[in-house]
């Protein structure tokens, strides 16, 4: 047989190619698709019902898939091969060489367009990818059922034979699939807001460093050890905190944590007005800003802490974290019986907004529909720092996208207050704030 009258192969070697690429994406597809996607899909569509259906029948769908893929990857191969001996016979060169360069190059065109492509375009797009080559794929599930279901059995009696028990079907297969439901749930008015949002922070937790959740150590209420009572009951009006770090010489060397509780005890058991806060201390419990806070929340659990000092990779004291802090990354504030409310920004005037300095990015991003990246930093006034390039005066401006920023108040190097002024013909895409 001439080359011209094997010319017929060549569109026969596409329609096989093209086939290999349907089993390979409908593979991914469909044991990528979510099922909670594929369940809002089925409320509109028939088609996202039977994937569903199809996705229950794991062992078939395999077989057939595995049947189908070898049985056009093979027949490809062996007609390129068969050409290239034709070729080599026709032109007068080795067959052996002509066999060997048709099988590389065979099975390099199988894996890229046959096997990578197709496979990543299912993955990343599982859910229509499976629909749209559903009809496709069920012409070979009836072509090679037979076989598949005998295949099927064959598997499922060597599991057995090796004691090899199947996953059941688990509500959840992904971290994926749950956040997934969880924005299902909330478009269609089943989960609040504030529930999404607390669920998503459970889920981040485990991501989530004890420097990310810490009081910085600028922030940091303590006391020297060689501070009077006076000094120490006016730190306790003014923080009206529970525990105050005591630290000798300078704040890196902290020596111990003075409850306040136990200051009373020595004020109930003595007439005089004066006492050793060294001697009342507790011990201080150390730990690297780089630990998680899932890890630390059971360590505070464990050995009852209520409060940490945290170090940086120099020794250095980087800030503190408390239960409360920890507890707040998943519920949110807490508020207890001494603090008085924050608003989270105040209007004081057309378009114009105060907040404060240290408003977490993600927060404003929300209240006033911006979209500023907490990659970096973390706070608005550490967004201001960071375009400046250095610490701003007292009514000096900067304007970034949108908005102007006017610096109300600055302490201890930080910028404490911020005048917002969201610009003209912008407000009417701004979140109501309070």
């Amino acid at each position: 047989m001439s080359l011209t009258n094997l010319s017929f192969l060549i569109p026969l070697l596409v329609v096989l190619l093209a086939l290999s690429a349907i089993f390979s994406a409908f593979e991914s597809a469909i044991f990528n698709a979510s099922y909670i996607k594929l369940e809002s899909l089925s409320k509109k569509s028939n088609l996202a019902k039977k994937i569903l259906s199809l996705k229950k029948r794991t062992d078939s769908v395999i077989s057939t898939i595995v049947l189908g893929n070898n049985f056009v990857n093979i027949l490809f191969s062996a007609i390129v091969t068969y050409l290239a001996i034709k070729i080599a016979e026709s032109k007068n060169v080795s067959q052996s060489l002509a066999v060997i360069v048709a099988t590389i190059i065979a099975t390099l065109v199988i894996v890229l367009f046959g096997e990578t492509v197709p496979k990543s375009i299912g993955a990343y797009l599982s859910e229509k990818s499976s629909m749209k080559l559903y009809y496709p794929f069920m012409l070979f599930w009836f072509l090679f059922y037979p076989l598949a279901l005998a295949l099927s059995h064959i598997t499922n009696g060597f599991l057995k034979l090796f004691h090899i028990k199947k996953r059941g079907k688990r509500i959840f297969d992904t971290q994926e699939e749950m956040l997934s439901m969880l924005e299902i749930g909330k478009e269609e008015g089943i989960i609040e807001k504030t529930e999404q949002k607390m669920i998503f922070s459970i889920f981040e937790f485990g991501d989530t460093l004890v420097r990310e959740v810490m009081t910085p150590r600028v922030d940091i209420i303590s006391l020297s050890v060689e501070s009077t009572l006076n000094d120490v009951l006016k730190c306790i009006m003014n923080s009206n905190h529970s525990r105050i770090p005591i630290y000798e010489n300078n704040i890196d060397n902290i020596i111990g944590i003075l409850y306040i509780k136990d200051l009373f005890k020595i004020f109930s058991a003595k007439t005089e007005k004066t006492t050793d806060l060294q001697s009342i201390l507790r011990n201080a419990y150390f730990v690297p800003e780089t630990k998680g806070v899932d890890e630390l929340f059971n360590e505070m659990q464990k050995n009852k802490i209520q409060i940490a000092m945290v170090f940086d990779e120099y020794g250095g004291l980087s800030g503190l974290i408390t239960i409360e802090d920890i507890l707040e990354e998943i519920v949110g504030e807490i508020q207890d019986e001494y603090e008085v409310e924050e608003k989270t920004s105040q209007k004081i005037g057309e378009n114009a907004y105060l907040i404060s300095g240290t408003l977490e990015v993600e927060d404003f991003n929300e209240h006033f529909n911006a979209n500023f990246s907490d990659e970096e930093a973390t706070t608005i006034g550490g967004i201001i720092l960071e375009k400046l390039g250095r610490l701003p005066n007292p009514g000096e401006e900067i304007s970034i996208n949108k908005f102007k920023f006017i610096i109300s108040k600055i302490r201890n190097r930080r910028i404490v207050q911020v005048k917002v002024i969201v610009k003209s013909g912008e407000e009417k895409n701004e979140k109501r704030a309070h």
